[in-house]
């Protein structure tokens, strides 16, 4: 074998790294050494063709042979397309792109009357030039004749970004499990996509000329032979797939019928809404179309009451938080992490696992933690943790009761609780954090109840958010309230008097450190708080020599070296508080967050000797 690369000229494994281009030059170089064949340097020859052809031939070839040879199996796939073929065969489904998600509340002044009305899908408010969509219909009652505040609403809906659009109508052959792709030409637009959970299949029926809504299951195999419902998958191409039944498992498509698709448009990562700017919409247009005027009298009954454009005035829609990020389609990495565990658990939540697995997949562009346990787990460290601050009863907390009345029955040792810490909004206020908002809470538990053990009940519960800010621990002959502990407390950071960086930058480089050590992106429930991985960064900005906590009470300086936070429950303070200067684990419920970090720039300061 080694004579063979030496005659050729090659080097080891050079077979794989050939293209068209070099291996025509090879046949050429190797042709012009036998001085038999002088043609084929001359482009358009019969034989230059002849080298084209082999040349172009072997390339691909030696292309498939690249990505067949380490893309077969399910641990060495790394390229997108392969992976998403492998995990087909056990039934995973990667995920699509989501748009951004807003909750809002809602207020009817005194001009609408008493009654109940309903928002058809499809409606929508502009803002901005963007397009916020119900994609679902929406009930609300007008109870008393005075303004007032639609809370089951605005806990009950939430908005999608994008607009409606329908998809070309499609005519069945009537084949078994016949597929349609929708092909999106996203080169128009490049932000924009079809949203993942947002797609509508109604179809005509041939023999009756009736239209059916058809709805979405995770697998056909579970469905009956009557049951109108198609099944979704994102292909290795990432266009949408969708499948129906074969008459056996799931109703099938007949010659004929005709398909017709509606889906969401996103505007990506330009569509995300910032608070308080849903107040702007002047009115909720309803959807309008031929096709959907079509569908009508098969979706509503003819008594129901619509909240029309003339008098949708009368509602007015705010975002408290801004509106959800978006996510994109779900990466190699990710899906060799959630295919094995989501296959195991069969399209079931009963283990821990299980839960934690179908919560990644379906709300991380949502969520920015979670944590899962089971009624032992709560009861034992989440509730104990009340009755340890000094609470009689951990109801008294209006987070544990709300949650509790929501989703909680009778009995509770059945109880699943999910910890939730929102990826947007967490830390828009900051002395208080905000919770998730109900209506995606809502989502949330909607999603699961589909997946969760009959006898199990979902309690999904609010995280401790635990403040942070610099303080020291001294003894004294009397307790210090925690005003006072926080109060004249700086961060010193020592420089060289040669060091070539200003105190002005030392000193943003050293915020920028400690605030990106806080973010929200950053962190996570039950997160331990080292704090060397802040020391050593900010030790390592050039010309830096120390950094110590200094602490003035009652005229007298104490310093502490290195970092001393003190760390409180800003809704219990005086309870839950403790200083530490070294590694802190919290418990599973609990988050960090930084206290006023407007203000921390005032504490820190550069100082040279």
């Amino acid at each position: 074998m080694s004579q063979e690369f030496a005659e050729y000229n090659l080097a080891k494994g050079a077979y794989a790294s050939f293209d068209a281009i070099t291996l025509k030059e090879f046949i050429k170089e190797r042709l012009t050494e036998t001085s038999i064949f002088t043609d084929q340097n001359y482009e358009g020859s019969n034989l230059a063709a002849i080298t084209d052809i082999f040349a172009f031939a072997y390339h691909i070839l030696l292309f498939y042979y690249n990505q067949t040879a380490s893309e077969s199996l399910f641990d060495q796939a790394e390229l997108y397309e392969n992976m998403n073929k492998i995990v087909k065969a056990i039934g995973y489904k990667p995920t699509g792109p989501r748009t951004s998600i807003v909750t809002f509340t809602a207020t009817a002044d005194n001009t609408l009357p008493i009654d109940t009305y309903t928002i058809k899908r499809y409606s929508n408010v502009n803002i901005n030039g963007y397009t916020y969509t119900f994609t679902k219909d929406a009930t609300f009652e007008k109870t008393i004749t005075e303004e007032e505040s639609l809370t089951d609403f605005a806990e009950n809906n939430l908005v999608y970004q994008g607009s409606t659009i329908e998809y070309p109508d499609y005519t069945a052959i009537g084949e078994d499990n016949e597929i349609i792709t929708l092909i999106f030409d996203s080169t128009e637009e490049e932000e924009s996509y079809i949203d993942f959970d947002n797609i509508d299949v109604y179809v005509r029926d041939v023999a009756t000329g009736e239209w059916s809504q058809w709805e979405e299951v995770d697998t056909l195999f579970l469905s009956s032979s009557t049951d109108k419902v198609f099944d979704k998958r994102v292909n290795e191409n990432g266009r949408y797939e969708l499948k129906f039944g074969d008459n056996v498992n799931g109703k099938g498509l007949q010659p004929g019928d005709i398909v017709s698709i509606f889906y969401l448009l996103s505007n990506g990562e330009e569509g995300i809404l910032d608070q308080n700017l849903l107040s702007q919409a002047s009115s909720i247009n309803q959807y309008n179309s031929t096709r959907f005027s079509e569908l009508e009298p098969y979706l509503y009954e003819e008594d129901i009451v619509f909240l029309t454009p003339n008098i949708s005035s009368s509602l007015t829609l705010n975002n408290p938080i801004p509106s959800t990020d978006i996510s994109t389609y779900e990466d190699v990495s990710s899906i060799k992490n959630l295919a094995p565990k989501l296959f195991t658990a069969q399209n079931r939540a009963v283990t821990i696992s299980d839960y934690n697995s179908f919560i990644q997949k379906n709300f991380s562009n949502v969520l920015q933690s979670f944590k899962v346990v089971s009624n032992d787990s709560y009861l034992n460290q989440y509730v104990d943790y009340f009755y340890k601050i000094g609470l009689e009863r951990p109801n008294d907390n209006t987070n544990v009761l709300t949650n509790q009345l929501l989703y909680a029955d009778a009995c509770d040792f059945n109880n699943i609780y999910v910890f939730t810490v929102p990826k947007v909004g967490a830390i828009l206020n900051e002395t208080s954090p905000n919770v998730i908002p109900i209506s995606q809470k809502n989502a949330i538990h909607s999603k699961l109840q589909e997946v969760k053990m009959i006898s199990n009940e979902i309690v999904i519960s609010d995280p401790i958010y635990m403040a942070f800010d610099f303080g020291v621990d001294i003894i004294t002959s009397e307790p210090r309230l925690l005003s006072e502990i926080r109060d004249n407390v700086t961060l010193e950071i020592e420089i060289d008097p040669q060091s070539r960086v200003s105190k002005e930058d030392t000193k943003n480089l050293a915020l920028s450190i400690i605030k990106d050590y806080f973010k929200v992106t950053n962190n996570e429930l039950g997160q331990i708080i080292d704090l060397s991985l802040l020391t050593r960064p900010i030790l390592s900005i050039e010309g830096v020599i120390s950094i110590n906590t200094n602490y003035t009470y009652k005229g007298k300086q104490y310093t502490t070296p290195g970092f001393s936070f003190v760390i409180w429950n800003p809704q219990y303070p005086e309870d839950d508080i403790t200083i530490t200067t070294q590694t802190k684990p919290l418990e599973y419920f609990k988050f960090p967050f930084l206290y006023e970090e407007s203000k921390l720039a005032s504490k820190v300061k550069v100082i040279s000797k």
